[in-house]
């Protein structure tokens, strides 16, 4: 089990250069915005602009601060997000331009290399346990505790814990004012067509990872 605290994570422009974004995790280790496999971060979005595009990747959006935020694809679709929204899914190679509708917006990006990564995002806001791939959990709002393997820590708002062993079972307790945002990450066994987009919208099921309750 690793854990990543807030202060730990690495600030980096966007790669369209419009923003910033804060790099929670990326996989390999050291992979640059051009050759991750999966990546996750925040991005502070103060202005309007254009989204970067991500050839080949799979993305989930999550708004944490601020909003709405607007979406607009060039197929013509609107989409407003805010934090009492769900993590919204779409094909990271989509051409889309962001609107700031109120204060500054600071969200959630999760990416998958498509056809060789994928990916699930969901809120928790109570006691909860994953199992299987890689799992990676971001707190917020309160304090935490997680424990994988044998080991037990204690998290902050903003700290994330990853863990990747197959036989361990991530658990998760959250304290008064805390919630978090479960992301489960696997390796993808039977392929894809290869170019297969991603729905835009569909957001991810958390009971495919949840451990069943005869395991927990």
């Amino acid at each position: 089990m690793r854990v990543i605290k807030s202060a730990e994570q690495r600030a980096m422009p966007w790669k369209n250069g419009g923003g910033s974004t804060t790099e929670i995790a990326v996989w390999p280790v050291g992979a640059g915005l051009g050759d991750f496999a999966w990546r996750v971060s925040t991005a502070l979005v103060a202005r309007d602009g254009p989204f970067s595009l991500f050839e080949g990747v799979d993305r989930t959006l999550t708004v944490l601060d601020g909003g709405p935020l607007g979406l607009t694809f060039a197929d013509g679709r609107i989409v407003s997000l805010d934090t009492a929204s769900a993590p919204f899914a779409f094909a990271g190679d989509a051409a889309v331009q962001g609107a700031v509708g109120g204060q500054p917006v600071r969200d959630l990006n999760v990416m998958t290399r498509r056809g060789v990564w994928r990916h699930g995002v969901w809120i928790e806001w109570s006691a909860f346990h994953l199992a299987g791939g890689v799992r990676l959990v971001v707190v917020r709002g309160g304090d935490a505790e997680a424990r994988c393997g044998g080991r037990v820590s204690a998290l902050k708002s903003d700290d994330a814990v990853m863990c990747t062993d197959d036989d361990a079972v991530l658990e998760v307790t959250l304290g008064a004012d805390a919630m978090a945002y479960a992301i489960v990450l696997e390796e993808v066994v039977e392929l894809a067509p290869r170019g297969a987009p991603t729905p835009s919208g569909q957001t991810a099921s958390a009971e495919r990872f949840r451990v069943p309750t005869r395991l927990r």
